[in-house]
């Protein structure tokens, strides 16, 4: 109930502390100029008092009178004073006034005044000591001192904008949405002059100016959150620490929307729809990553709010008292949303929201059609079909469909929406591609060392052309003709000294460049044949005659540097083919997959200081030729975008699955190349003779699936094999086979098999799990 006696309560007060503003205010309590409205103590339907000052009418909310008591009033009766000064400045500078323009002056001019009055209220109050900081909720105790300078500098400071508007931002903690899909950051509160302003203005219940500046006079200012929208507070929560005698909780002790405030004085302070949403789904995401002391999420419910919080999945405990159970509803989508949007959450956490999803495809198969509930559940897992940086959301999502897709009606169209709009496919096999694969080989090429015993020997082409003459093959590709390479096009990589250098080799029985590199008379054209043959299959694949390649070519390729010969390497064939597609067909995203067991130093080499290329080598390593160590992240331009993973001596098939579905795929969906080439050498292989690892013709089938899969999702399946090393003749033969099939579409494997090691729960092995820890900072969407 609002008395006359209230308004002389909050008039004394202020004059107590602000002489000046005081005797205009009691002048004017005394005149009759501040008073009641209409009968004493009423209030509208709307919870809303009135009170007179100088003629006009000044709202106050019942629920703000009856938390806050007198200062309440004091809140808009400063405000009220501020304007009414600024309104006589106005009027005594003489001339014409704008008062279309002035209304905002003088309203921000009142708000102003509210500010800084209390933030010399604030500072003239004793802080709460140190030894209470037990009370915050995360991190060390809030610095008291810095807070003090931070009250010093509201009390006088001008006006500034100083709300997060980038996702750097340190305040920001997660990104998400409100409305159908507008930006919104849910952040620290920024305590500054203009978001100060801006919360008086929105006069949201429990919010006061006053109070949310005891928070941070008091260490609390880390228990208050805000949902932000392009500069603009539109929702706060506040947090604490609830004891029980199960253990703490959680407690949302106040939140309000700005959906519920008054019109602001901003006139591009827009109203958003789903506030409420996105802070609880802040605080659902700041429980499961930062607080793990918490057992739940609590909140008292005022009578008016219990239908939104139950709808949103709060089950009641007591009367008025509610707890988290299980998210619902609106709280669902904006928890993947939030969850896709903020790259920074950790992996654990993105899996607990992916914990979710199994819940609502099981309520999707067993609710008819027609039912809220069933209709939320749909939403919310479209919502996760379409994840764009968690990709373990949209698999979880379509495997749980393809579990219950006979008892689920909507789960073809959805899987679809997913396989067309989505950022990943749930592992499928699709049906056989109509165009044949295109092949180029040569006999050209036997000519390198030629009567010359060395492990890179014709045999190993000899191989592969036995691989393409096998029976289950037949019609399925089709050979292109290729052409030499032109010594300008090799300068695109090489120096023209080193290409003078080789290209004199041509008239020498035997040339060697290292310990391990020879040429014959036939090198330097069978070299220059490699290359070109792998620009003609460019250009056949750019034609749209296919769109998967490969090319059976010697020598290998991605030893060779710019300036240098090594590793039996001349020229660097898929670099060059990189730079190839760069300079005639204008591409400026292709990106490298190298999984030879040794690692491509030359093509590193070749792009460590561009962004033009990305290249991810899969290696076993330590192993010739010493390069290839995790730290080596690329240089100026092009750092974070080189990227290695080291494999140990015995590593095979599982590994080489879980490097290409957790850093190959997602780094591809984030860079979004325009075409993949592949660096394919076949000493993966088990018995090798030059490498210690354990793959399988069954492996390089499944890697093959899973990189011709990526290629569709990306770059229009545009995808390049060209054969690098692999000296074991039985393994080029049975490992050639698989990775043709594949790129020919007949099934090498049971795709339950590849299906069960990327579902399975089991963590990333060591190598993995750092060079996701040291390329998330180039690249967030990378999950460990």
């Amino acid at each position: 109930m609002l008395k006359k006696e209230n308004l002389k309560q909050a008039v004394d007060a202020i004059a107590a502390r602000d002489p000046e503003a005081g005797y205009t205010l009691l002048d004017l309590f005394e005149s009759g100029r501040i008073d009641l409205a209409g009968q004493e103590g009423t209030a509208s339907r709307a919870g809303v008092y009135y009170f007179r000052f100088d003629r006009q009418l000044v709202p106050l909310k019942r629920l703000n009178l009856f938390m806050q008591g007198p200062a309440a009033i004091e809140q808009q009766l400063l405000i009220q004073y501020g304007e009414m000064v600024q309104r006589l400045a106005l009027e005594s500078g003489g001339g014409r006034i704008d008062y279309s323009r002035a209304e905002g002056l003088i309203r921000q001019a009142g708000l102003l005044y509210l500010v800084r009055h209390e933030s010399r209220l604030a500072l003239e109050q004793s802080p709460r000591e140190a030894k209470r900081a037990k009370e915050t909720l995360q991190g060390p105790p809030q610095n008291l001192a810095e807070s003090r300078q931070l009250l010093a500098g509201l009390a006088t400071a001008e006006p500034q904008e100083d709300i997060p508007r980038d996702p750097a931002d340190p305040r920001v903690i997660f990104q998400g949405a409100v409305d159908a899909d507008t930006p919104a950051y849910f952040a620290f509160f920024p305590f500054s002059l203009n978001a100060l302003m801006q919360v008086a203005d929105l006069d949201l219940s429990f919010f006061s100016v006053r109070f949310m500046l005891s928070c941070l006079n008091q260490g609390r200012a880390q228990n208050l959150f805000a949902c932000l929208v392009d500069g603009q507070v539109n929702g706060l929560v506040y947090l604490e620490r609830k004891p029980g005698r199960l253990g703490e909780s959680l407690e949302i002790k106040y939140i309000a929307s700005a959906n519920d405030a008054r019109q602001s004085w901003m006139e591009s302070h827009t109203r958003h729809r789903g506030v409420g949403s996105f802070l609880v789904a802040g605080v659902w995401l700041l429980w499961k990553s930062r607080m793990g002391w918490a057992r739940e999420i609590s909140l008292d419910a005022e009578s008016q709010a219990m239908t939104f919080y139950e709808g949103i999945g709060f089950r009641k405990k007591c009367p008025y008292v509610y707890a988290l159970d299980q998210p619902a509803a609106y709280l669902l989508n904006a928890l993947v949303v939030m969850a896709d949007r903020s790259h920074s959450l950790p992996a654990d956490v993105a899996a607990k929201v992916g914990d979710l999803i199994r819940p609502q495809v099981r309520l999707l198969a067993r609710r008819k059609s027609g039912n809220p509930k069933r209709e939320d559940a749909l939403a919310f897992v479209k919502l996760c079909l379409l994840s764009r940086h968690r990709p373990q959301l949209a698999k979880e999502a379509a495997r749980q469909l393809l579990r219950y897709k006979k008892r689920i009606p909507e789960a073809e169209n959805l899987l679809d929406t997913a396989s067309n709009h989505g950022s990943i496919r749930f592992i499928e096999r699709s049906a056989a591609p109509a165009q044949p694969l295109l092949v180029f080989k040569d006999e050209g090429m036997l000519r390198h060392l030629e009567g010359l015993f060395h492990l890179e020997n014709a045999n190993r082409l000899r191989a592969m052309d036995n691989v393409l003459q096998n029976p289950c093959l037949a019609g399925k590709w089709r050979e292109v003709t290729g052409r030499p390479a032109t010594d300008e096009e090799l300068a695109w990589v090489h120096g023209a000294e080193y290409i003078a250098k080789v290209a004199a080799t041509g008239d020498q029985a035997l040339r060697c460049f290292d310990l391990d590199t020879q040429t014959t008379k036939g090198s330097y054209a069978a070299a220059k044949l490699a290359v070109g043959g792998v620009f003609s299959l460019l250009d056949a694949v750019f034609s749209e005659q296919s769109r998967r390649g490969f090319a059976a070519v010697r020598p290998p390729g991605h030893h060779a540097e710019p300036h240098k010969a090594m590793g039996f390497c001349l020229f660097n064939n898929v670099a060059l083919g990189a730079s190839y597609l760069k300079h005639t067909r204008g591409l400026k995203r292709v990106m490298i997959v190298d999984i030879d067991a040794h690692h491509g130093n030359g093509t590193q080499a070749a792009f460590y200081q561009s962004r033009e290329v990305l290249f991810i080598s899969m290696h076993q390593f330590p192993c010739y030729p010493g390069s290839g160590n995790l730290s080596e992240v690329g240089e100026g331009a092009g750092e974070g975008y080189t990227v290695n993973l080291p494999l140990q001596k015995g590593m095979g098939d599982r590994e080489f699955v879980q490097v290409m579905d957790r850093l190959v795929q997602p780094l591809a969906y984030a860079y979004n190349p325009e075409a993949i080439l592949v660096s394919c050498g076949f000493d993966l292989y088990q018995q090798d003779r030059l490498a210690g690892l354990k793959g399988t013709p069954q492996g390089y089938a499944m890697i093959t699936h899973q990189l011709c899969r990526i290629a569709g999702e990306v770059c229009g399946g545009r995808i390049v094999f060209v054969m690098e090393g692999g000296y074991s003749i039985q393994g080029i033969r049975e490992c050639g086979l698989s990775v043709i099939q594949e790129l020919c579409n007949i099934p090498v494997f049971e795709i339950s098999q590849l299906h069960k090691i990327i579902s399975g729960s089991s963590p990333p092995f060591g190598a993995l799990k750092k060079a996701l820890a040291i390329h998330k900072r180039y690249w967030p969407i990378l999950e460990q």
